[in-house]
């Protein structure tokens, strides 16, 4: 009866006499199924960080691209609703001295099927031509759409120069109003309400004037999307064109 009980005290003491060898573990399915889960973890948290920080740089460009468009559009809106025309004055020369463009003139063109214009016309809204603040009293614009040479798109140029030998300046200065264009759309609206994709003050076929309203449109490449880009659109109406075709109506 000893016997028997010194056995059974023995098997309820399993891990009594077991040597290093002998000790607990984990298994190789257990380590692959821990090192599964973990890979899983960092899988998911390594998406989220370079989600996040994508999100990040995604909005930094469209907050840039936005701040430019919006300074580009203030600037159009600025120089058309101060558009001048003198009708019957001999054109006068630049400081250059050669004849300065004081007609109203829009051009439809095209550079590598990407939509673009240009566009010249007299304006009082313009930029100082000195250091000193010493400006004309009215200046010549000009929008110029070019193939960008740095980067992807175009590139939107305005020139500012005077026109009635003004100020010190010789020529005209140009700079970059914005840039990484992917088109770019002028329509001018005549006082009958038709719409043109060009215009010419001097021309009789557009009434001899101005056109009563300009809309600019202005499509920014879309870096992540490049079939839909970024597109601001705002109408401009000249005031010296309306007022005239008030008076003309209230003639007839």
């Amino acid at each position: 009866m000893s016997i028997l009980r010194i056995h059974r005290r023995r098997r309820k003491d399993p891990s009594r006499g077991r040597g290093p060898e002998n000790a607990p573990g984990f298994t190789l399915l257990e380590m692959l199924i821990a090192m599964s889960l973990m890979a899983v973890v960092l899988s998911m948290v390594y998406a989220a960080y370079t989600g996040t920080f994508h999100v990040a740089r995604e909005t930094e460009s469209q907050a840039g691209i936005y701040a430019m468009a919006r300074i580009a559009m203030a600037r159009i809106i600025e120089d058309l609703e101060s558009v001048s025309l003198s009708h019957g004055a001999p054109p006068p020369e630049n400081a250059a001295g050669h004849a300065a463009p004081i007609a109203f003139r829009g051009e439809r063109k095209d550079i590598e099927g990407m939509p673009a214009v240009s566009l010249a016309f007299p304006t009082l809204a313009h930029l100082g031509f000195s250091s000193q603040g010493i400006s004309a009293p009215a200046a010549a614009v000009a929008y110029d759409i070019v193939r960008s040479e740095q980067g992807p798109g175009l590139v939107f140029l305005r020139a500012d120069s005077p026109i009635y030998g003004q100020g010190p300046a010789a020529g005209s200065v140009s700079y970059v109003l914005c840039e990484g264009l992917s088109g770019a759309r002028f329509v001018y609206v005549d006082r009958e309400g038709r719409e043109w994709d060009r215009w010419d003050s001097e021309n009789d076929h557009f009434g001899g004037g101005l056109p009563v309203m300009v809309t600019a449109e202005l499509d920014f490449i879309n870096p992540l999307s490049p079939e839909a880009p970024f597109r601001f659109k705002s109408s401009v109406v000249l005031p010296v064109a309306a007022s005239v075709h008030g008076k003309a109506t209230e003639t007839n």
